[in-house]
């Protein structure tokens, strides 16, 4: 790992084993929380289908992502779509593309520091805890790139570990009877439930903010295959435990039911849950906030984006007041998926396509 400066600022050179981390951890949060719970509502024991189905093509958006940005290897997020869709366009969507990421760091501290609350700080106004988390945050995008990856790479082994101990104690509570039929239409709408099961891939687009920093850039795919293997796994494998232990008619009335399959795997629950919640959270939590600070540092041509991370810390802390609950949460995700949906799912095709028609394509530096 290096640095070399561009414009003012440290942009250090990675490798392609922390990019797939960086990845993974921009991604795995609040999703974990409900997505069986949508899962079930949608196709009730085989729900899980689904949230494989989507996940397949959420690593086909990102393969897509990984090769229009190979023909642009020098250009990040905002300035790749400057490239591509024009000055005006391209300025427009790394405009909403900030504030997209703006509110998907909102989701995540509220969803995180929702489920904190509820468990093990009842007594402690939210805000407080929401404040903390995003001040870690803050702090750790304000020293670079850097450290986050080395940070990541620490927090993807714990993480790994505790998930690990919680899939494998889960075991002997399974019925392998609750996965039958293998398919059975829940209640939920498809639109809804694909908005829902979007929210929970949320970040990869990270991807296109990493790119310019990657050593060797001449072969991202294995990595990006390699983590949304991942987090793929991670999705299915609670989706399909959670409904096994629990049965499909329960989950579609859980509100979190990851955190009961953890109570029911392990006692007491409170020290792994808040472990992987936590952990997940400020790394979500980190990667959007690196991710708005980037884009807002293209949009408006800044040498750095240091001095406008405090202005999006308290912007994220003052936003996430606003759901009042989990409910008020899980629909507040729902409604910032719709953006999810063209950013994340829609947008590296389009991108692709029209660079490929227009020829569009830079030498790399």
């Amino acid at each position: 790992m290096g640095n070399d400066i561009a414009g003012g600022v440290a942009l250090t050179v990675i490798s392609n084993f922390q990019m797939m981390v960086l990845i993974i951890s921009s991604v795995i949060a609040n999703g974990i929380l409900f997505l069986p719970q949508v899962a079930v509502n949608i196709g009730g024991p085989g729900g899980w289908i689904v949230v494989l189905v989507l996940g397949l093509y959420s690593l086909i958006q990102i393969m897509l992502l990984a090769a229009v940005s190979r023909r642009f290897p020098n250009s990040s997020f905002v300035s790749l779509n400057r490239n591509i869709m024009g000055n005006f366009i391209g300025t427009v969507i790394g405009l909403v593309a900030a504030f997209y990421f703006i509110m998907l760091a909102v989701i995540v501290a509220r969803g995180v520091i929702n489920a904190a609350v509820t468990i093990v700080y009842p007594n402690t106004p939210p805000v407080v805890l929401i404040g903390l988390l995003v001040a870690l945050a803050v702090y750790a995008v304000f020293h670079g790139l850097e450290v986050l990856a080395r940070v990541n790479v620490i927090l993807l082994v714990l993480k790994t570990v505790t998930l690990l101990g919680i899939f494998i104690s889960a075991i002997p509570h399974l019925d392998v009877g609750n996965l039958q039929p293998l398919w059975e239409r829940g209640d939920l709408g498809w639109s809804e439930g694909i908005l829902s099961i979007q929210s929970a891939y949320g970040g990869l687009i990270i991807f296109a903010f990493l790119f310019p920093h990657l050593q060797n850039k001449n072969n991202p795919y294995l990595p990006l295959i390699y983590a949304l293997s991942y987090i793929i796994t991670i999705y299915v494998v609670a989706t399909v435990l959670a409904i096994a232990i629990f049965g499909s008619t329960e989950v579609a009335r859980m509100v979190w039911p990851f955190i009961l399959l953890i109570q029911k795997a392990l006692v007491p629950a409170d020290a792994p849950a808040m472990a992987v919640w936590l952990t997940n959270g400020f790394s979500v939590l980190a990667a959007n906030i690196f991710m708005a600070a980037s884009a807002f540092k293209e949009v408006f041509h800044l040498k750095g984006y240091n001095y406008i991370l405090l202005p999006i810390g308290i912007i994220v802390v003052a936003l996430a007041e606003l759901p009042r609950n989990t409910a008020e949460t899980i629909l507040f995700s729902k409604q910032v998926a719709v953006f999810g949906v063209a950013i994340e799912w829609v947008l590296p095709g389009l991108l692709l396509m029209t660079a490929f028609l227009l020829g569009k394509k830079e030498k790399l530096s």
